[in-house]
């Protein structure tokens, strides 16, 4: 759990309430953030049937009540989700998240989809321009995410919230996003990203 002024409780949650031992670190202690970005979802148990584990309902979440200025997102999840698609959705965003560190354009234009919700009513040339002058400037870039909540909107359509840690020689923050992720022939990406 990443608290508002930036502390991380890291331990058993039910409920949404933390129970039992944790540990308390700081964004800016490097080597606390790197323990738990690094540290691995416990895997699912067996299902008995083939089929299960795609109708099986995940944790219980509110549906968001109305969408943000920045996202527009404002649909209830659609139900569970599956411990292969989140990895499928970590998977593609941590490609995102590595082509950007590598400030390689390509690859971090080619995250987006086609239909992909240009920001403020720009023309997507116009965007992906801008978007290749912040990759391309600094010396050096560096993004860490944190994994936070993930949700099924639609049977497509996914939400990913998470924490975002980026540095370069010319600027650093700490910031919460929310992408909303969409599958294209087998391949997650990116429909729709925001602050919040």
């Amino acid at each position: 759990m990443i608290l508002p002024d930036g502390r991380i409780f890291n331990g058993t949650f039910k409920d949404d309430a933390l129970i039992g031992a944790t540990t308390e670190g700081n964004p800016e202690d490097a080597d606390a953030l790197t323990t738990i970005e690094l540290r691995a979802p416990e895997p699912a148990p067996p299902v008995a049937t083939p089929h299960a584990a795609d109708t099986a309902p995940g944790p219980a979440t509110a549906p968001l009540a109305e969408p943000t200025r920045e996202t527009g997102f404002a649909r209830a999840p659609v139900g569970g989700i599956t411990n292969e698609t989140k990895a499928q959705l970590t998977g593609a965003i941590d490609a995102w998240a590595a082509a950007w560190s590598a400030q390689d354009v390509s690859g971090y234009l080619a995250a987006y989809a086609a239909d992909f919700t240009v920001p403020d009513k720009q023309s997507r040339r116009a965007w992906e321009g801008l978007r290749r002058s912040r990759l391309t400037r600094p010396r050096s870039i560096e993004l860490r995410i944190a994994y936070e909540k993930f949700e099924m909107v639609e049977a497509d359509v996914a939400e990913v919230w998470f924490r975002q840690t980026y540095r370069s020689n010319l600027y650093n923050d700490v910031t919460a996003r929310v992408l909303q992720l969409k599958r294209e022939e087998g391949q997650w990406r990116i429909l729709s990203e925001g602050s919040r």
